[in-house]
């Protein structure tokens, strides 16, 4: 690209990336107000951006500049999960990772080209290292970001949305049979009922995610955790005595910080039984849900749903869930590390 040199990123480049990331939460902020004020601010964002290039797992970084001054950067981090923990269930292996605040490009030159360019210099290593899934976290939104990471071959798997938990649900009224109750630890096994069917209907189509048998011991003892935890309330909702829908929370852990502009919860998983969706339990578990949240004194609740989810990302949307993030993924074609001219 004309005018514009790519480079390694480097510890001195910092203070320059950070101003470049607040300028970019600025602009992000004008259209979706409730994100992170204070990393409007550049002393607030560097700490970010230090973290990232400081962790065993960061990927390396480049940087693009105009004569000497930065006008984008990008950082990558290896995503090299054991194959039984909890998030191998939903990231594939070897997988490098340019999280929310690991990139940034100035509003004063072509963001699409200059993310081209980025990513083309960092690919190249990160193919030559057999990492063949990439991913990118980006504002929803952001159309040159995005346009930028589709010409690339990426597409959405996955986005971020929030909504205030002070805002009602609309519920059609009493729905007979049906009882709501917060779980405890001896409901673990109704809990992990539930989880199974969540799981089995991502593994279906559209949405192809891999059911990953090795992987239920690590997400047993996480949901064993959580319901050992009164913050982390469970909502199971019965239907004559049985159990055909569940709302849980947990800590917003999964969601970036610039993304939490203010006191948050995280929906872990909202699933309903396929016999019974439609009828009104998953609107009215999430009126359980948010009036609990509200009194806990959270202002945001936070979830991700597979963006080609055909039940689950209406189902959402339609309840007040904002998107704020798109996870961008690329699989690249691992035929290209020996079949080369």
């Amino acid at each position: 690209m004309p005018g514009i040199h790519i480079r390694d990123f480097r510890a001195v480049d910092l203070p320059d990336a950070a101003a470049l990331l607040a300028a970019r939460q600025v602009r992000d902020r004008e259209q979706l107000p409730f994100l992170a004020k204070a990393y409007e601010e550049p002393r607030e964002c560097e700490p970010l951006l230090r973290q990232a290039i400081s962790e065993p797992a960061y990927g390396g970084g480049v940087a693009a500049l105009s004569g000497d001054t930065l006008v984008g950067y990008l950082l990558a981090e290896k995503n090299l999960f054991p194959p039984t923990s909890l998030p191998a269930q939903f990231i594939p292996p070897y997988t490098m990772s340019v999280g929310l605040q690991c990139h940034a490009v100035s509003s004063a030159v072509d963001a699409v080209e200059v993310y081209r360019a980025m990513y083309a210099a960092a690919a190249e290593r990160w193919v030559a290292s057999g990492f063949f899934e990439h991913r990118v976290y980006v504002i929803a939104g952001d159309r040159d970001a995005e346009e930028a990471w589709v010409t690339c071959g990426f597409g959405r798997g996955l986005t971020c949305a929030v909504r205030p938990t002070a805002d009602p649900v609309s519920v059609a009224g009493e729905l007979p049979g049906l009882e709501i109750h917060q779980a405890a630890s001896e409901d673990l096994d109704v809990v992990m009922r539930l989880e199974h069917t969540n799981n089995a209907h991502h593994w279906g189509s559209p949405i192809f995610w891999p059911y990953l048998h090795e992987t239920q011991p690590a997400a047993r003892e996480h949901q064993a955790n959580l319901l050992a935890e009164a913050a982390n309330a469970h909502f199971v909702a019965y239907r004559d005595g049985v159990p055909v829908g569940m709302d849980t929370f947990n800590a917003p852990d999964w969601v970036n910080p610039m993304l939490q502009g203010g006191r948050m919860i995280y929906l872990f998983q909202g699933v309903v039984e396929e016999a019974a969706r439609g009828g009104g339990v998953g609107k009215a578990l999430l009126a359980r849900s948010m009036a609990w949240a509200h009194e806990q004194g959270y202002d945001w609740c936070a979830l991700h749903f597979a963006s080609m989810n055909p039940s689950g990302a209406p189902f959402w949307r339609g309840q007040g869930f904002v998107p704020v993030e798109h996870t961008m993924a690329r699989r690249i074609d691992e035929r290209v590390a020996w079949a080369r001219p």
